[in-house]
Parts: structure tokens; C-alpha cells; sequence
């Protein structure tokens, strides 16, 4: 063994050998620096050190920054027709903005009808509060919408049960909108059933309404949709006067005989 490693240092080719070995390791080295550097590893030179990772080792992520993920989905789809159950069971204070009449003047008016006169005997709900946009549109698909739906609705409603009156009057609150935000149609409230904030959102336009009745609502328990919504209401609220009902009523409807 010490003639074959006297052999190779006495060949005059052994400096030139290692040189190239030892190239060759630092080559290796600076290698594998880099590429832990590229993956975002912690790299010391001495003690020669490459740590994890950090994607292995992720950073926590602020909840502020994720608040989608509170909430399994953010909106399901339901059939109006067969889910109307969906404006019943609230409690505390209801919102409706800019809400289509046509179901409960046309389509289904008995179920309807039970669904709002539960809404001002239950004890459990303090306050209705609507959002009615001014008639900004001449479109045939809206005419159940907007003030003039209104008037229509409330005057029938309020002759079908005269003993509610003064139910409606005492938790019914009416803001009017003449320069909208919104056409949607959207409501906002708390569901007895599963103790949560629900939002409800329709869409006024073919395929998710037929014929200015609205078929399909999208359901969430988004907090951040939620809230915009709330926003919304809040900023009537606080821009314009609450409407007398009385006076509303008593108006002159100048497009109500186009209704019927």
C-alpha cells in the first residue's frame, strides 16, 4: 500500500490530479449552496449547514387574509318554487332590498301571504325593514318591482288581514332609493333554525328569473358578502328619512291599473 501511494505522489501527473479533485468538490459544494439558497433553505457556511425548506415550514397566515375560509362555500343555489321556507324562521331584524312581487301578487300568494303574516307575529322579529328603489325602469318585467309593486302588494296584503295592521305598522320600516347601487334583489337576516346570519341574493335577469319572477336564489353565510349587503342598508338608512306608511298608501299609484 505505501509503494502505490509513494507511486502516485512521485507521478508528475499527481498535482494535476489533484487540482481537478479538488475542483471537482468545490464545484460540488457551491452546488449544492445554490440550489439550497433556490429553495429558500437557511444556509451557514460554518459550521457548514443546510437547513429545511420553508415551504416544508410554511408561515402562519393571518386570519384577516383569509376569510373565505370561515365558510365551507359562499353561495348555494335554491329552487324559489319549491324552497319558499327560505324567508321564514328569522328573528331580530329583517332585511329586504329592492324584493320582487310578482310571487306573492301572482304566482303563489296563499303560502306567501302566511310566510308575512308570520313575520309580524312572531315575537322573535323586531323589525322589517325594506329598501324600495324609486321606478328608475320602464322595462314590462319590472313592473312588480319598485314603488308601484309595492303600493300593490301592502294594499292587498293589508285588506286580506285587516287584524295585522297595526303589527305591520309598529315593525315595518320603508327607506326609499332613487339613485341605486344596485338592481339586485337581496335579503339579510337571522335564521332561528341554525342559529346564523343568512343572506339571500337574486338575480333579476333571464335564466334566473322568468318572466320578472325570480326562480333561482343564491343562499350564503358568507360574512364578507354578508356585510357588504349590510353596508348597503346601512348607508339608506342613514342618507335618507324612514317613509310613512300612511302616506304611501294614500298616494296616488299612477301605474298600479297597469298591474293587474
Amino acid at each position: 500500500m505505501d509503494k502505490v501511494i509513494e507511486t502516485i505522489i512521485n507521478n508528475n501527473y499527481f498535482p494535476i490530479l489533484l487540482l481537478l479533485v479538488v475542483g471537482l468538490l468545490c464545484i460540488s459544494v457551491i452546488g449544492m449552496y445554490f440550489v439550497a439558497i433556490r429553495q429558500g433553505r437557511e444556509v451557514t457556511l460554518w459550521p457548514p449547514k443546510i437547513g429545511p425548506s420553508q415551504a416544508q415550514n410554511p408561515p402562519p397566515v393571518n386570519p384577516a387574509f383569509n376569510h373565505a375560509a370561515d365558510n365551507s362555500e359562499n353561495f348555494s343555489v335554491v329552487d324559489i318554487m319549491k324552497a319558499h321556507n327560505l324567508w321564514a324562521d328569522f328573528e331580530g331584524t329583517f332585511y329586504a332590498w329592492n324584493p320582487s312581487w310578482q310571487t306573492e301578487i301572482i304566482t303563489n300568494p296563499v303560502e306567501w301571504s302566511e310566510i308575512h303574516v308570520n313575520r309580524y307575529l312572531d315575537s322573535k322579529i323586531d323589525r322589517v325593514i325594506y329598501v324600495i328603489l324609486n321606478n328608475s325602469s320602464k322595462r314590462k318585467d319590472r313592473k312588480y318591482y319598485y314603488l308601484d309593486g309595492f303600493k300593490l302588494f301592502l294594499s292587498r296584503f293589508l285588506t286580506a288581514n285587516p287584524g295585522i295592521e297595526n303589527k305591520v305598522k309598529d315593525k315595518m320600516e320603508v327607506y326609499m332609493e332613487s339613485e341605486p347601487a344596485s338592481d339586485l334583489t337581496f335579503f339579510v337576516g337571522h335564521k332561528q333554525t341554525d342559529d346564523s346570519k343568512v343572506g339571500l341574493l337574486l338575480i333579476n335577469e333571464e335564466p334566473f328569473c322568468h318572466g320578472g319572477t325570480p326562480i333561482l336564489a343564491f343562499e350564503t353565510k358568507n360574512e364578507r358578502i354578508i356585510g357588504e349587503m349590510m353596508k348597503m342598508f346601512h348607508d339608506v338608512m342613514t342618507s335618507s328619512s324612514k317613509c310613512d306608511l300612511g302616506e304611501i298608501l294614500s298616494t296616488p299609484d299612477m301605474s298600479t291599473s297597469n298591474l293587474e
